[in-house]
Formats: structure tokens, C-alpha cells, sequence
């Protein structure tokens, strides 16, 4: 199985694809591919309290990029969360609400969008789509 996890940092976006294979019982993790788009969102929040359209920009076509990366790849399941750059600027929810209208409209085999919430696992970080 592959899985897929996409992380909208303050510095860059990141993707990763991992394979996940069972031996034993136990499940035992394989990284596959990592990719790194340097959009510095970070730069313009703390400075400025906002995302400026060129970034926005940026960061809705490299999304775009990796939803088809991730169609490519055949993955199972995917998961983006959004850090500290999304959460602190004043049009962070906007942007979160471009980028699941853009993704919608790319049709990833499994995907359902779900709304903002928090991540258990880092409570300050939004949902922004996810599978299954």
C-alpha cells in the first residue's frame, strides 16, 4: 500500500509517499519519494499577518501538481495538514477554502474534502483534505 502525506509549512510544502508493508503482523514503512517546493509563506505572515496572491498563487499550483502526483502514484490514502504560516495569516482559511475548491475540481480517486479541524496528533494544525 502507498500513502501519501502533504505538509503546507511555513518555509515549504512538502510530499511524501511512503510504502507501508506487512511482515510479521507488523507494519514497516518505506519512504518512497520526498518532495520539497521552497514557497516561504512564513516570510510574508510574520512580517505582513498575510499570504500575498503570488504565493497563494505558488501554493494552489504545487497543490495542483501533487494531486497528480498522487493520482501517478496510485496512492490508498493522503492526508494535508497546514502549520503555523496558514494558521497565524489573517486569509488563512481563504486560502484553505481555494485549495479544496481547486483539489475538488482534480477528481483524486478516494478523496472526500473535509472541513477544518485539529489533528490529535498537532493540535494546531488544520485538516485540510484527506481520504478515506
Amino acid at each position: 500500500m502507498v500513502f501519501a502525506a502533504i505538509d503546507i509549512g511555513s518555509n515549504a510544502i512538502r510530499l511524501l509517499f511512503c510504502r507501508v508493508y506487512m511482515v510479521d503482523g507488523k507494519p514497516h514503512f518505506n519512504k518512497e519519494e520526498l518532495i520539497r517546493m521552497p514557497i516561504r509563506l512564513g516570510e510574508d505572515v510574520f512580517l505582513q499577518g498575510k499570504i500575498p496572491e503570488p504565493k497563494i498563487e505558488r501554493l494552489v499550483s504545487a497543490m495542483r501538481g501533487f494531486s497528480e502526483l498522487i493520482k501517478a502514484y496510485g496512492v490508498e490514502a493522503y492526508k494535508a495538514v497546514a502549520t503555523s504560516a496558514m494558521r497565524d495569516a489573517v486569509n488563512g482559511a481563504e486560502i484553505i477554502e481555494r485549495i479544496k475548491k481547486e483539489l475538488k475540481s482534480c477528481s483524486i480517486p478516494n478523496m472526500r474534502i473535509c472541513t477544518l479541524m485539529w489533528a490529535a496528533e498537532a493540535p494546531n494544525s488544520p485538516c485540510i483534505l484527506t481520504t478515506k
